[in-house]
């Protein structure tokens, strides 16, 4: 059930490049998560859906985050204190989970040092499978340190670089009232299923297709992005991210991600 979401201006057209610039000079705290071979994916920072193997390898997600935290801190803090103080009016007290990953970033594209000759990204080239964000609720060693932790999952994407032709998120949830109807938007929900089957055959194994017989949907919702916007959702609709269309290796998808729990009150914000 999605509670509440929507998207609003966080950040100027001018934070962003500022902040582009910033992630571009501490590229060496970036993790590749290379796919067939090819390295158009990072992240950096502490991810729970990546670096905890869904639960099997604690101390590694452990280890990841006390190196990465304070790495993150002393270079966006900035970043943090924006969207915490934009974040508590629309949802309620916020605050990052120092017993955790703090939020951290997604990079589709290649290293600025990297990127060389241009090259055409083949449509629907790269994207996420079908998922939802349970995995939040694997870190129970965090949450039982606290009194009284509630069910709701919130979800936060801060969009920083986008593709040209347009980027954002592939929902699979007839309850999400965002949908754009832009160009970008109406050609991805038309390929939507190719995209799917494209990661299944690519990936080799299974993404939750079965799943698409239950939502009774023909298309998906797509929430488009636009630099600096950040969208938020309390639930756990299914998702994925929005492939890029008729995109050039010289484009890239940078954001910031959070997720959360409500514990004692407040939201604590996690990678």
């Amino acid at each position: 059930m999605i509670k509440q979401t929507g998207i609003v201006r966080l950040l100027s057209e001018e934070q962003c490049d500022d902040l582009i610039k910033r992630i571009d000079s501490v590229d060496q705290y970036w993790t590749p998560r290379p796919r067939n071979g090819v390295n158009l994916f990072y992240t950096m920072g502490a991810a729970s859906y990546l670096d905890t193997y869904n639960g099997a390898r604690p101390n590694q997600y452990i280890d990841s985050y006390k190196k990465m935290n304070p790495i993150l801190k002393e270079n966006f803090s900035d970043l943090y204190k924006i969207l915490i103080d934009t974040l508590t009016p629309i949802v309620g007290p916020c605050e990052l989970a120092e017993n955790l990953g703090i939020p951290g970033f997604q990079i589709f594209g290649l290293k600025k040092n990297n990127m060389g000759q241009v090259f055409d990204i083949p449509n629907l080239g790269y994207s996420t499978e079908l998922h939802s964000d349970k995995v939040s609720y694997n870190h129970k060693e965090a949450w039982s340190e606290y009194e009284e932790v509630e069910e709701d999952l919130l979800t936060v994407t801060v969009a920083i670089d986008l593709h040209k032709n347009g980027s954002g998120l592939v929902v699979w949830d007839n309850e999400m009232h965002i949908d754009s109807d832009s160009e970008y938007a109406n050609s991805v929900k038309d390929q939507s299923m190719i995209a799917l089957n494209k990661i299944k055959e690519a990936s080799g194994y299974p993404f939750n297709s079965d799943k698409i017989v239950e939502f009774n949907m023909d298309k998906p919702k797509i929430v488009e992005y636009f630099k600096g916007s950040m969208f938020y959702v309390i639930g756990d609709p299914w998702h994925q991210v929005a492939p890029p269309v008729n995109a050039k290796s010289d484009e890239r998808r940078i954001t910031l991600q959070a997720h959360a729990l409500k514990c004692d009150g407040i939201w604590r914000l996690h990678f």
